[in-house]
């Protein structure tokens, strides 16, 4: 269920206040249940700064703020190296994680907010966890403006 009063310029807005003035959220969904039940947030973010260009995705996360996981919408990236973020062993690390942001490492994650780096494609890494972060940040501005409710039109 599209999220009634979406903006992208608001959306934009949040972002910037928080330090994420580079990303945007171009789309935003209620998950809800079978009986209309809020669940959590589809949030799509992008991120311009993967070595191939902009990298764009779908964040799932629950009303807990639990990162259901993501999927590439739009990447551009060496085959082979930044392209690996759309394999389990790097999307992975992201799964049923409740962070307030994500930290790319390359000495191995030694808690829930720390994730591997592919190996030769930081950059790619980086741009992928802050459009996670982007996302978490503003499904942050949605839990303060909703309080967990589910907004109709």
């Amino acid at each position: 269920m599209e999220l009634p009063g979406f903006s992208a310029e608001d959306a934009a807005a949040v972002l910037a206040e928080n330090g994420y003035e580079e990303d945007s959220i171009e789309s935003c969904v209620q998950a809800v249940d079978a009986d209309g039940n809020l669940l959590g947030y589809v949030i799509n973010a992008t991120d311009p700064n993967s070595y191939g260009g902009d990298v764009t995705l779908s964040l799932g996360v629950r009303l807990d703020g639990t990162v259901n996981g993501y999927s590439l919408t739009e990447i551009n990236d060496t085959a082979g190296l930044g392209m690996k973020a759309k394999e389990e062993a790097f999307y992975s690390q992201f799964e049923d994680k409740q962070v307030e942001a994500f930290v790319v490492t390359k000495t191995g994650a030694t808690s829930d907010e720390e994730i591997d780096a592919i190996s030769g494609a930081t950059i790619s890494s980086t741009a992928v966890t802050n459009a996670v972060n982007a996302g978490l940040c503003y499904y942050r501005y949605l839990m303060d403006l909703t309080g967990g409710e589910l907004l109709s039109e």
